[in-house]
Order: structure tokens, then C-alpha cells, then sequence
């Protein structure tokens, strides 16, 4: 349907496009391995590009025009959120990362807006947060899969995880979930080879889940979580 930019090192190209955001001023795509943010018109056409001093793999788009990151792990304890204005000056870094936490787990859509809220996550930890449009953290949800919980080793180091060959009967988001509705949100889960669409109450605690597609098998036990929701 339409094309931006191209692969590159000239300005308005990039290397590793690994996430965009859309808003009402255009397409913004984050090339990490660059570390800038390139800004498109709707159509395609280059505004500007500028560079950031940070790896990060998620970017956002916030109300006042500054820009919310999320940085890449890499075992040290570091912000995993970084905020900046819309000069990609850093005007504040919230939200350490736990001491080894490498990740190696990747979510589609780190931030995802729903109505005037975005939320936060990253796989396969468990927890979401709620985010107005300015960035600041509103809420926190805790999700439990009970005994379809993910490993603690796995939360750290996914990909040690895998590699030690361990059974895939447990639950993890793979997406982030979106609010649709001030009371209803929906993500995809996955159970071994199964995935699900899981549609939560956070207010009234009340969850349910789908097949996504038809040629795939139910679980081997019911889906069930519990979860909680605070404020920070």
C-alpha cells in the first residue's frame, strides 16, 4: 500500500527498523541498531530524523510531543523506561530492571494504546502496567497462571530456559493486552503450542479465553489466572 524509507545509513534510512508508532503527526520508526527515531509524513515523505544515546527496542509517542523508550536489557540493573523530550533530551529513567534480567523473550508491541490508556509490558514476566498518555504509570497488574505459571529462571533468562530443554506447559502473554473499554481488555496467551485470546475484567476479576484459530487443540487443563490491580 505505501513504502517508508529504505535500508541505509543516509538520513531517513535505517539498519534494524524494530518498532513504529503512528500518531495524528505521522509514522515514527525506531532503528535500534542506528539508535534513532526517523519521523515520516502519513504518506511516506521524511520530516526529520534524530539520534538517541540509548539502545532501546520500544518507542511511544506521548500527548506533550516527548517520547517514552523502552531500553534494551542486558543483565545490569538499569531503567527499563526512559523518557525524553522531543529534542531526544532524557528527562527522566523510571523503572529499574531486576539485577540478571536479560530477557530474551520478545513481545509484539511493548506499548499499546487503547482509548486514552497505554500499557506496558514485556515478555514473559507477569507483570502490565497502566499508563496515561503522558506516560505516567497508573496502575499495576499482577497476573498469576496458577499451575500453568511461568519458571522464575525463565522470567530472567528466557532463552537459558529454552535452551535447558524445559516443557512448554506453562502460559505466557504474547502480546501486550490492550484496554478496549474502561473495564475490558484482551491479549493472546500461549499454552505449549496453543494460543488464546484471554479477555480479562481487572475490576470485577473475571477472565475468559478463546481458540484463535480452529486447527489447533484446547489445553490440557482450563485456563485460569488470577490476578490483582493497584495503583504504583
Amino acid at each position: 500500500m505505501t513504502r517508508y524509507g529504505q535500508v541505509g545509513q543516509a538520513p531517513g534510512e535505517y539498519v534494524y527498523p524494530w518498532d513504529l508508532d503512528v500518531d495524528e503527526t505521522g509514522v515514527y520508526i525506531l532503528d535500534t541498531n542506528s539508535k534513532k527515531v526517523i519521523h515520516y509524513t502519513e504518506d511516506g515523505r521524511l520530516v526529520n530524523e534524530q539520534r538517541i544515546s540509548f539502545h532501546a527496542d520500544a518507542c511511544k509517542r506521548l500527548k506533550n510531543g516527548g517520547f517514552m523508550f523502552n531500553l534494551t536489557p542486558d543483565g545490569t540493573r538499569m531503567p527499563s523506561l526512559v523518557y525524553t523530550d522531543s529534542l531526544m533530551h532524557i528527562d527522566r529513567q523510571v523503572l529499574p530492571y531486576q539485577e540478571g534480567y536479560v530477557g530474551g523473550c520478545s513481545t509484539s508491541d511493548v506499548f499499546r494504546k487503547g482509548g486514552s490508556e497505554i500499557s506496558f509490558y514485556r515478555s514473559p514476566l507477569d507483570t502490565l502496567m497502566v499508563l496515561d498518555e503522558m506516560g505516567a504509570i497508573q496502575a499495576v497488574m499482577v497476573f498469576d497462571f496458577q499451575d500453568k505459571k511461568i519458571p522464575e529462571k525463565a522470567k530472567t533468562d528466557y532463552m537459558a530456559f529454552r535452551r535447558n530443554g524445559t516443557a512448554d506447559d506453562y502460559l505466557k502473554w504474547v502480546n501486550t493486552p490492550i484496554a478496549v473499554n474502561d473495564s475490558l481488555w484482551i491479549g493472546l496467551v500461549e499454552n505449549e503450542n496453543s494460543q488464546f485470546t484471554l479477555v480479562f475484567n481487572p475490576l470485577t476479576h473475571q477472565c475468559g479465553s478463546m481458540l484463535k484459530t480452529e486447527d489447533i487443540h484446547p489445553p490440557k487443563t482450563g485456563i485460569s489466572v488470577h490476578f490483582s490491580c493497584s495503583l504504583p
